[in-house]
């Protein structure tokens, strides 16, 4: 699974469901879509709804067909680059607009580390000297960390148990990513919605808990004498939207963007509730993803 996490799309601790980024005619290109076959990759995020079911999965690449018509064919396009007959990760091309496969689609209950960030962004976290070994172990210190703090939340009797389900309320393409935007089909705000947002509310009070007592404390995992630790200055990211990413833009597309926005608002658009029927959403899992 891949998760290029959708910073500017969220805001935090808003339960309006209202995207930062709205729709647009302009776009901006992502860097780290750019180097997604050729530098190391690693992100933390909790996610809910996946994998995708089959169903989903079905209606999804129907719904991804009419976004492609949209575009051009230059924009959608995929090619393999010039590589070595015995590589077996064989890196292609990153079209202008790039569109999620389904088996990457999910919705972001929070993110510890974005896949779209280095994880040693601050001349803190690591010295030049460091060895690839030592960065390693730390990028696997961070990841028991955020374990051992969604495990702490999960076992809390206040963390919800109950299945809810989500319908598709609209889907945007902004400047910087296209989204689904989901809401609950059982109560709203004041039951679906807020079951989403417990959990959120949970984990940002385990993690603030976790790192003050990491402040103080150097807790050490049972198997290994590797300590289990967060990175000075790093955050969790709480979305305050409920919402899937379906598009970024690795290249300003040759298509005008007002053709683009006026075919999405026409053609996909007054369709897309009708495409996807509710997901059911009974558990969440947290996904370390990693590329060397």
């Amino acid at each position: 699974m891949s998760n290029n996490e959708e910073n500017e799309n969220t805001t935090t601790n808003n339960n309006n469901n209202c995207p930062r980024d709205k729709p647009a005619t302009t776009f901006i290109p992502d860097p780290y879509l750019q180097t997604l076959y050729t530098q190391e990759q690693f992100g933390v995020v909790l996610v809910a709804a996946w994998p995708p079911s089959q169903s989903f999965i079905e209606k999804y690449e129907k719904f991804v067909s009419r976004v492609k018509q949209c575009f051009g064919p230059i924009d959608i396009h995929l090619e393999q680059l010039n590589t070595p007959a015995d590589n077996d990760d064989v890196p292609i091309s990153i079209p202008n607009a790039y569109i999620y496969p389904p088996q990457y689609m999910h919705i972001t209950v929070a993110t510890f580390h974005p896949m779209n960030q280095s994880f040693f962004t601050n001349e803190n976290d690591t010295d030049n000297n460091d060895d690839e070994n030592m960065k390693k172990k730390r990028m696997e210190s961070y990841k028991q960390a955020c374990t051992k703090i969604v495990q702490n939340a999960m076992q809390r009797n206040d963390w919800p148990k109950e299945k809810f389900h989500l319908q598709i309320d609209r889907a945007q393409i902004g400047e910087k990513a296209g989204i689904l935007l989901w809401k609950h089909v059982d109560g709203g705000e004041g039951r679906g919605q807020g079951i989403l947002h417990r959990m959120r509310n949970i984990l940002q009070v385990e993690y603030e808990k976790f790192v003050l007592r990491d402040s103080s404390i150097q807790s050490r995992s049972s198997s290994s004498s590797t300590s289990i630790e967060i990175p000075k200055g790093k955050e969790i990211i709480i979305p305050g939207i409920i919402h899937s990413t379906f598009l970024r833009f690795s290249s300003i597309p040759v298509i005008p963007g007002e053709i683009v926005q006026d075919k999405f608002q026409s053609t996909v658009q007054p369709y897309v509730k009708e495409m996807f029927g509710d997901v059911c959403v009974d558990s969440v899992r947290l996904v370390v993803e990693k590329k060397a």
